[in-house]
């Protein structure tokens, strides 16, 4: 991840997760993650304003793409990563598709179990295709 905002979007996965296990946004682990340019931390405010405001839809349309699972069997850290993608591929559209999802793949891989990676890929994939055709 060299792009300028690739840090802003790990650090709102990280900021995700953190609220995801307590409810709460952890900004001291935020913080800890060093430096960030300034596009990355405009896309970190997006991200989680975002993921925030529209967590029902989200969930709404990754449920769509979960075959025999629910939202509440994945692990967190996938939780969070599918959300922040597919809001970023929806809602966000200054992003190339191809570089979002080789970022949450990437995050999937650095954050993830050793599934993850194939799991966020595929899910990904499959809502790309059908929300941003042509």
């Amino acid at each position: 991840m060299k792009r300028p905002e690739s840090k802003g979007r790990e650090r709102a996965l990280l900021s995700a997760y953190a609220r995801e296990m307590d409810g709460n946004f952890s900004e001291s682990l935020i913080e800890e993650e060093g430096e960030i340019s300034k596009e990355g931390e405009e896309l970190y405010r997006l991200l989680i304003n975002g993921v925030v405001e529209k967590q029902t839809e989200l969930d709404s349309i990754i449920s769509g793409y979960l075959r025999k699972w629910s939202m509440e069997r994945l692990m967190a850290i996938d939780r969070c990563i599918l959300r922040l993608a597919v809001y970023e591929m929806l809602y966000y559209k200054n992003t190339p598709i191809k570089v979002v999802l080789d970022e949450y793949i990437e995050l999937a891989k650095k954050y993830g179990d050793t599934n993850s990676r194939s799991f966020v890929n595929a899910v990904l994939d499959s809502i790309n295709k059908d929300y941003n055709k042509g």
